[in-house]
């Protein structure tokens, strides 16, 4: 597998197995139920320290030959908390079909390493909160107002992806709807639910992606 692993349906899609045993870790390392599945990190199994050690030597190695004896690498600076400190998050929506409760969901997360495969997922580690609570109120809102899940593979359905970035000196927040057509009935109504259930939300976007790809934004 890797990036030229064969594409699988964008209409495909899994949940984190909530019953999975949990593999022995490391003091200081962190667990995620999806970890080794999503292509969004790689290192949550190593204790923060030790990352910050390993890049440390890295570093040295990679300027060894381009600094003298009256030279050094500086140490590397680490976060007071390496949790949830990615302020954009994306998130892809697929609509799948659950043979448990035999209807159709939306899944929303991140894609499985080399693949359009959505892992669904209602927490990351590395992810903002306050963007991921705003993600999964969109997914929750899409079929109380009629808004389909973009499908790949048929160039269906409206909602691509959605797009948060919370400042964090701020706290202003910025939605962008990635949507297959510029015709949004429901906009407005859409608009108001969302703000009234996250008013930290300061601006909401609209683009526009006609193109039959998983390329995020349009033009």
């Amino acid at each position: 597998k890797g990036p030229r692993a064969k594409k699988a349906s964008a209409r495909q899609g899994s949940a984190p197995d909530a019953h999975a045993p949990r593999a022995e870790l490391a003091p200081g390392a962190l667990y995620c139920p999806i970890d080794g599945q999503c292509g969004g990190c790689q290192l949550l199994s190593v204790p923060y320290p030790q990352q910050l050690r390993e890049k440390q030597r890295r570093m040295e190695a990679l300027f060894a030959g381009l600094i003298d004896d009256r030279g050094v690498v500086c140490e590397i600076i680490g976060m007071a908390d390496p949790t949830h400190y990615r302020n954009k998050v994306v998130s892809p929506f697929v609509g799948v079909y659950d043979k448990r409760a035999r209807r159709r969901r939306i899944l929303c997360g991140m894609y499985a390493q080399g693949t359009h495969r959505v892992i669904d997922s209602s927490e990351c580690l590395i992810e903002n909160r306050i963007a991921k609570r705003i993600i999964l109120t969109i997914r929750n809102m899409m079929p109380r107002f009629g808004v389909a899940p973009y499908d790949e593979d048929a160039d269906t359905g409206f909602l691509r992806h959605v797009q948060v970035r919370v400042a964090h000196a701020t706290g202003e927040v910025m939605v962008t709807l990635v949507t297959r057509d510029d015709q949004f009935p429901a906009s407005r109504a859409f608009v108001k639910a969302l703000v009234k259930a996250h008013p930290c939300i300061t601006t909401v976007v609209q683009n526009v992606n006609t193109r039959q790809t998983n390329v995020i934004m349009g033009d």
